[in-house]
């Protein structure tokens, strides 16, 4: 598990850092698109689905802090989706706590997903 956080921070670190510079406004749903996908994709694990939200979940918030600090900008609340209480992001008060309970999930009650498929002669 210390491997998926380590993993999982350093993605967020690494990407908060770039992200001022490839961030585009123009297309915003695409943008989050990407974002999701960037996240979730690389941690896919199939073994314990509860791993796989966690460490999507922290690199998220990792990113976004690193994110904040490159800017050297207090959060603001950009979108409908990201609201913030006196520069401090509502997502960070969810987010950590969920990021807790995914990886204690991922302790007690491993899921794993099972696909069947037919073995073709």
């Amino acid at each position: 598990m210390l491997i998926n956080i380590i993993r999982a921070v350093s993605l967020g670190i690494c990407y908060g850092i770039i992200e001022p510079l490839i961030y585009v406004e123009t297309f915003p749903i695409m943008y989050r698109i990407l974002y999701l996908a960037m996240f979730l994709l690389p941690f896919m694990n199939l073994d314990n689905i509860w791993i796989w939200l966690g460490d999507g979940v922290l690199s998220m918030l990792v990113q976004d802090i690193v994110f904040w600090l490159v800017m050297r900008q207090d959060p603001v609340s950009w979108a409908w989706y990201y609201p913030v209480i006196d520069h401090f992001p509502v997502w960070y008060i969810i987010g950590f706590p969920l990021v807790i309970i995914l990886y204690y999930l991922a302790k007690k009650k491993p899921i794993k997903l099972k696909f069947k498929y037919e073995k073709r002669v």
